[in-house]
């Protein structure tokens, strides 16, 4: 049952003028619409939704952890306790927006695993004037028998009626941190990195052309596949990105190579993101055909090819020097996972010729090859980690800790 508007101005008018509200198990499911789903003072009022729980039994034995002993909301309750319910996980962990009171220990009843460190079950806050506490506790009848549960709801409703004080701000976020709500987004990113002006472009697998209703849900979209269809999309976080201009930012990808498997890095030089490496066929996912092919996006020019690389390389690294050259290491050069690594790195420095210089000097087989020849085949040039050594930038540290001399530039 859905709220009209009436009602729904009522109930915030309410609570921030100074009203209580107190809920129960139920009243944070959401499977289908709900009212959580149309009115986000209602989400905000109970803290969170669920849209699943552990199965086959639904209800189950499962330990609850008193997170603050010392709160008056959880007077008189154990340390912790094991007891059966139904254990809701949420569709984004409530932790950093409301005073946890107690907590599930996830490991004690096999749950969906979706929370991170912290899996709150009962809460309160205070939302302007007003008071909230809510229990994701108590899906059986025989539930409200139980001491445990009546304590804790005549402290929940004490608070809710105004009749204890308790302090129930949320973590200080510069201690706690805190995630942010969903963010849609048209395509299954690969890759991102943030473009001169601010802006995030990402580029990845798109629809199948089929239509899952619950896109943006713990499960993902469906109907994305995973091929070398790959688009491309800009986004500027100054705007809210809705579902209405989901689609605005997505350009195509008028490139030589898909972007499937390659790597995206900063180019300095060129205030702009350049993309190297993937799949050497459009419109497909062959990692048969490692690509040489090099790109590069800015706002105002969009996405143009550069110089290629010495060789196709698919998944490959690349780190942006102090100097803003960029080093290509890795990747394969055919036949995808189980493909040869490509064991030369190369840098790349505009202002010289094509751009590209291989570094024959740090060839190595150890560094960035498959294994083989009775060794474990370890696909070493798997995007090989790596990073500028602090104070030597003209190195980069691998990731089998062997330093890659980039070499100096000589200035005249």
């Amino acid at each position: 049952m859905l709220f009209n508007d009436a009602q729904r101005a009522a109930l915030e008018d309410y609570i921030r003028g100074g009203g209580g509200f107190m809920g129960l198990h139920y009243t944070g499911w959401s499977v289908g619409q709900s009212e959580h789903d149309v009115n986000p003072f209602y989400l905000e009022l109970v803290g969170a939704m669920s849209e699943g729980h552990p199965e086959n039994p639904g209800v189950r034995s499962g330990r609850v952890v008193n997170t603050d002993p010392s709160h008056p909301l959880t007077a008189n309750l154990p340390a912790d306790i094991t007891r059966n319910d139904e254990w809701y996980d949420w569709t984004f962990n409530p932790a950093g927006n409301v005073r946890t009171l107690l907590e599930t220990d996830e490991s004690s009843y096999s749950s969906l695993g979706r929370q991170g460190t912290t899996h709150p079950i009962t809460w309160c806050q205070q939302i302007d004037s007003g008071r909230s506490w809510y229990t994701a506790l108590g899906h059986e009848g025989s539930a409200y028998a139980e001491p445990f549960m009546r304590t804790q709801m005549r402290n929940g409703l004490a608070y809710s009626a105004g009749l204890v004080d308790a302090d129930c701000t949320p973590p200080a976020k510069d201690e706690q941190g805190e995630w942010s709500g969903v963010t849609p987004w048209p395509l299954m990113p690969i890759n991102m990195a943030l473009t001169s002006d601010g802006k995030v472009q990402s580029f990845g697998s798109v629809s199948t052309g089929c239509n899952d209703s619950t896109p943006f849900d713990f499960s993902g979209d469906g109907c994305i596949s995973q091929g070398g269809q790959t688009e491309i999309d800009v986004w500027d976080p100054s705007e809210e990105r809705t579902l209405d201009n989901l689609y605005d930012g997505v350009i195509a990808n008028t490139t030589y190579t898909d972007l499937f498997c390659s790597m995206q890095v900063q180019n300095p030089h060129r205030k702009s993101i350049m993309t190297v490496g993937g799949d050497d066929s459009l419109g497909a996912n062959a990692p048969n055909d490692a690509a040489i092919g090099v790109t590069n996006y800015t706002t105002n020019t969009g996405i143009t090819d550069e110089a290629p690389m010495h060789f196709p390389r698919w998944y490959p690294t690349g780190t942006t020097l102090p100097d803003g050259r960029i080093v290509v290491q890795g990747g394969s050069s055919k036949g995808g996972p189980g493909g040869p690594g490509v064991i030369t790195p190369e840098v790349y420095n505009p202002d010289e010729g094509s751009g590209w210089k291989l570094l024959t000097g740090a060839t190595s087989q150890d560094a960035y090859g498959d294994g083989g020849n009775g060794q474990p085949d370890e696909n070493r040039w798997w995007y090989p980690r790596a990073f500028v050594v602090p104070g030597k930038g003209h190195r980069l540290q691998h990731q089998r800790h062997r330093d890659v001399r980039a070499g100096h530039r000589r200035r005249g």
